[in-house]
């Protein structure tokens, strides 16, 4: 709500800039923007290494598969869409490179549900005990 609030009441240009709303930037918009941006995404990759570590030591290799598979996905497509894709973007706007590079971060992202989907189906981890 605190970013739809502030892109909504965001002014025209430089010269509608108030007092406020540059308050509600810095207090609101730029611990948001470092917790959605870096926080979350290290936290989710730092667990999913834990655990990928765990089911290795476990013996559990069929769950180490699926963990693979979303590191994979989770790590190469958030590099590509947040390190290559606005810099492709700038430097060559309608060029074959960016329509493959779009390529490449949709199969990236699409490849978390298909591990999913095999951790269900192929490798029944739902019937694996907690413990």
């Amino acid at each position: 709500l605190a970013i739809a609030g502030l892109v909504w009441f965001a002014p025209e240009s430089m010269a509608g800039l108030r007092p406020g709303y540059v308050l509600a930037i810095i207090v609101f918009g730029f611990p948001l923007m470092v917790l959605l941006g870096f926080v979350l995404p290290v936290a989710a990759i730092v667990s999913l290494s834990r655990s990928h570590r765990e089911a290795y030591a476990s013996g559990a290799l069929h769950i180490k598969r699926v963990l693979e598979l979303v590191l994979i996905s989770q790590v190469g497509g958030g590099v590509l869409a947040v390190v290559f894709a606005p810099v492709l973007t700038a430097v060559a706007p309608d060029s074959t490179s960016r329509l493959l590079l779009t390529a490449a971060i949709w199969a990236l992202g699409i490849l978390t549900p298909l591990a999913f989907a095999a951790a269900v189906w192929k490798y029944d981890v739902l019937a694996v005990s907690p413990d």
